[in-house]
């Protein structure tokens, strides 16, 4: 998943959309990366729901992060 996901839209549908590709990818055995993430909040959310992997928006405060993997 990349940032398209952060086009306007209402935020139950975006995360709809983040739980079903994580899903997909524990279905499938895949490893699942979202990038552009911005904020410790959406690092924890990211988390919660399973992603394997995600890379920060080097412009944010999270550019020290650079990527989280389990």
């Amino acid at each position: 998943m990349d940032a398209s996901t952060k086009r306007p839209c209402v935020p139950s549908r975006i995360h709809s959309i983040i739980r079903a590709v994580a899903g997909i990818g524990r279905t499938l055995a895949i490893t699942t990366t979202i990038e552009g993430v911005e904020t410790e909040t959406q690092l924890e959310a990211i988390k919660a729901e399973g992603f394997d992997e995600a890379k920060a928006t080097c412009s944010h405060a999270l550019c020290a992060l650079r990527r989280y993997s389990r």
